[in-house]
């Protein structure tokens, strides 16, 4: 399967997108889990809350300006949910030096402008064509004008949920960990269910061996045993023809 070959974080969101567009929804949890993707991002991926399943990983890097690090970021994404479009808007947006150190925040990413404008567009879908529509992913098309989009974009990058996003961020680690730790036990005990196979599998052979070997040996006792017989009648028939 594709998913196989993923390798790294850009090949598993490519990957993940590809699943998202074929409606492989258990796939992309099985590859969220293989990833110790966290399952509230994979949940959110598949409702279409989120554009990419794993968080790209530029949060702890420097830049020297906000049009480097939207540049990078822009490249990552690749134009994905018209990211270019929005990177392209922000950018502008950062002439006010203010503004631009609103950008320059660590945990403010255009993934993640993205993924907030994404949650609003679905929460407006939800009201408009019901819960249970946006559940079973039917007619969840909405239209919404490039000025609310632009301005959702503006309103990412002014609110300020440094603390929330710390929050997150420890309770991923806290997943990760946890799930890194039962995958090391699963690990271990299908080692132990494989040693023990194997086991059974030597004592099997073994016993095949011995019963193959013993069935020689009863069937050379029997030769033997034809063969004296044999040189018994023999005898005996030697012995009547000379009396």
């Amino acid at each position: 399967m594709i998913e196989n070959a993923v390798k790294n974080i850009q090949e598993l969101n490519q990957v993940a997108g590809y699943l998202r567009k074929s409606q492989e929804f258990d796939r992309i949890r099985k590859l969220a889990y293989t990833w110790l993707v966290p399952e509230e991002y994979a949940e959110d991926f598949i409702a279409g809350k989120r554009c990419l399943l794993a968080d790209a990983d530029i949060e702890e890097k420097d830049y020297p300006s906000p049009a480097a690090k939207l540049a990078e970021e822009m490249g990552i994404l690749s134009d994905e949910y018209f990211a270019d479009i929005i990177g392209a808007y922000i950018s502008r947006k950062c002439s006010d030096e203010s503004y631009a150190a609103l950008v320059m925040q660590h945990h403010k990413t255009l993934q993640k402008c993205l993924d907030y404008i994404l949650g609003k567009v679905y929460a407006a879908a939800e009201e408009k064509k019901g819960k249970e529509k946006m559940k079973n992913r039917q007619g969840i098309g909405i239209a919404m004008s490039s000025a609310v989009i632009l301005s959702w974009a503006e309103e990412y990058y002014r609110l300020d949920d440094a603390k929330e996003e710390a929050e997150k961020r420890k309770k991923a680690r806290e997943e990760y960990r946890e799930k890194r730790v039962r995958q090391e036990k699963q690990k271990e005990e299908r080692a132990i269910r494989e040693k023990e196979r194997k086991e059974r599998e030597k004592k099997r052979e073994a016993r095949e061996q011995e019963k193959k070997e013993q069935e020689k040996a009863a069937r050379a006792q029997l030769s033997l045993f034809d063969l004296v017989a044999e040189s018994v009648e023999k005898s005996g028939q030697e012995e009547r023809k000379a009396s």
